[in-house]
């Protein structure tokens, strides 16, 4: 499956399931976390051409940590190279073909040659080859290989290596281990998902034969730094900057913590953002979920039928299940779910963690997880949502006073969308001086439409609702009665926001002096402003409303001092 992303233009720029099909250029401008690797292995094959010695090594990591981009940087650059362009040849077998002897693996070698250098191997002599048998093809393969390869080096790409050795089978792969010791004319770059069994066992022919190097998840800033690189590479040069800002932070945490620094769902989630407001981000991620679904469900078709439930019920499940519970809710002998657990666990797919006697195993990979739960309704929806607040909180808990960021980001230009509530603890929690503080609530207020009363009764409730969010910040008293300042400032014109605001100051005062267990409820603060909705010779709507021009105006930075003293704060209060 190769489904490219597109500039604005239509060109073809990105494919994230095919990287050969992307230029050489963006795949480097968008490698994050593999320089180092790549530098590596160029300079192991180019540092064992003079002695004729070969370095095999294989490269494992889950679906999409970059494997293949990997490989393809570096085809490019041992082909640009002047140290190696003419001293060695590759031959690439890509994981879409399906090999089961070693005859057929010899041709699909010479084929792969032949597709890049058609002057050196010749259709027209392989075709007639082909009519010998088998064993006389790969006898005769090994021998024209060799020869060819007598000054210079052959570098065989093997993409799903465990694929390749399941179908060469034991013999195959005894065959082949033979073969490279006699004939060492070859240098095998390979990748796996996982290590398994035929290199893992020391009783394999294969044990020991490879150097193991596993590539690693991004890290948070690898994340920001490749959705940054995509999205420049995409034109959108703004949007970049942006992922590089603090105000990204938090929706680039809830990336890393669902896709697990994945470079694969790291670019599809850049694709699909067009900027960078909550609402955006969540419905970003949640079609890279969708994008990505058939893709990691793949692994699945090749389990057997009780193996594919196990891992869904371990999906499902939010934290890890021992084999006793597993078989509990499978409706199947412990025994048999102990055995089918083991060989998930060896195939990379589960992970164990040990309480006093007993095993909990649950699912390695996050995005098979997400995965799974995306075919669910109603699971992936509320965990995006909820990490992004969460992170949005932990964020500005973490961040130190003097630097308030993520402005942009937890205060997005105001709606009569969602909760008022939350809208007011946002301005609270992002805004560090007053002035900004008043052109937060300002904001809020300044709508593009009439202010009904009904509305101005709901962001009254929503006010002292936002009162238990500056309970859990523990502000010290100045940042509150700053709170209560700007809110004093900000509704003062509001006839139907009088009540609501001397409530509001109460609930401040009882803050500062640690009564708050002992204040107004709020079920009581939020009947008083109803009733007060409810009273139509207070809130009419049939009177004029007061349009957003005449709301009050900021006072400039430069002004007299914009708080009133504590005690006329205070004064309000009682």
């Amino acid at each position: 499956m190769n489904t490219p992303a597109h500039t604005q233009t239509g060109q073809h720029l990105i494919s994230r399931y095919a990287p050969h099909q992307t230029p050489p250029l963006v795949l480097n401008s968008i490698s994050t976390n593999t320089h180092r690797l790549l530098t590596n292995l160029q300079e192991q094959i180019t540092a064992n051409l003079p002695s004729g010695s070969t370095h095999h090594i294989l490269l494992h990591g889950p679906q999409g940590c970059g494997k293949s981009h990997t490989l393809t940087l570096l085809w490019h650059n041992l082909h640009c190279s002047p140290q190696t362009a003419d001293k060695l040849q590759i031959a690439w077998l890509h994981e879409q073909q399906n090999i089961s002897s070693l005859p057929q693996l010899l041709l699909a070698v010479y084929q792969s040659l032949g597709l890049h250098y058609p002057h050196d191997y010749s259709q027209d002599w392989l075709n007639q080859l082909l009519e010998q048998s088998p064993s006389d093809v790969a006898a005769i393969l090994t021998r024209r290989l060799a020869a060819r390869f007598t000054n210079r080096r052959l570098v065989l790409f093997i993409e799903n290596l465990d694929r390749l050795f399941t179908g060469l089978g034991s013999h195959g792969q005894k065959q082949l281990r033979a073969l490279l010791q006699e004939q060492p004319f070859a240098c095998l770059i390979s990748t796996t998902r996982q290590l398994f069994h035929s290199v893992t066992d020391r009783n394999q022919p294969f044990f020991g034969f490879f150097q193991t190097i596993e590539i690693p998840p991004l890290s948070l800033q690898d994340t920001r730094r490749l959705t940054s690189a995509v999205a420049r590479t995409s034109h959108k040069p703004a949007l970049a900057e942006t992922i590089l800002s603090p105000n990204f932070l938090s929706a680039a945490s809830t990336l890393h913590q669902l896709t697990n620094g994945n470079p694969r769902a790291c670019i599809t989630f850049a694709t699909q953002l067009t900027d960078t407001t909550p609402n955006q981000v969540i419905a970003a991620i949640c079609s890279t979920i969708d994008d990505l679904t058939p893709a990691c469900l793949q692994p699945l078709r090749e389990l057997s039928p009780l193996q594919r439930q196990i891992v869904q019920l371990l999906c499902e499940h939010h934290s890890a299940i021992n084999p006793k519970e597993i078989a509990r809710r499978l409706l199947t002998e412990q025994g048999s779910i102990g055995k089918q657990i083991r060989l998930l666990a060896e195939s990379g797919l589960l992970i164990s963690r040990q309480r006093g006697r007993e095993t909990w195993y649950e699912i390695k990979d996050t995005l098979l997880r997400l995965a799974c739960q995306h075919c669910t309704p109603g699971q992936t929806p509320a965990i995006v949502p909820f990490l992004l607040h969460w992170n949005q909180a932990r964020l500005l808990r973490q961040t130190p006073a003097q630097f308030p960021v993520l402005l942009e980001e937890n205060a997005p230009p105001y709606n009569t969308q969602g909760d008022p509530a939350e809208k007011f603890a946002a301005i609270f929690l992002l805004h560090e001086q007053l002035d900004t503080l008043q052109n937060g609530i300002r904001q809020m207020l300044d709508m593009h439409q009439p202010l009904t009363s009904a509305r101005l009764m709901l962001l009254a409730v929503g006010l002292l609702r936002a009162l238990p969010k500056l309970a859990q910040c523990r502000f010290a008293p100045d940042r509150l009665h700053d709170c209560a300042a700007a809110v004093m400032l900000q509704t003062s014109q509001f006839p139907q926001f009088q009540i609501a605001s001397r409530l509001f100051q109460t609930g401040i005062r009882c803050l500062i002096s640690g009564n708050d267990s002992q204040s107004v409820t709020l079920v009581q603060l939020e009947r008083t402003i109803l009733q007060q909705a409810l009273n139509p010779a207070t809130t009419g709507d049939s009177e004029p409303v007061i349009p957003p021009s005449e709301f009050p105006a900021v006072p400039p930075a430069s002004a007299a001092p914009l708080a009133p003293a504590p005690d006329a704060v205070d004064a309000h209060f009682d």
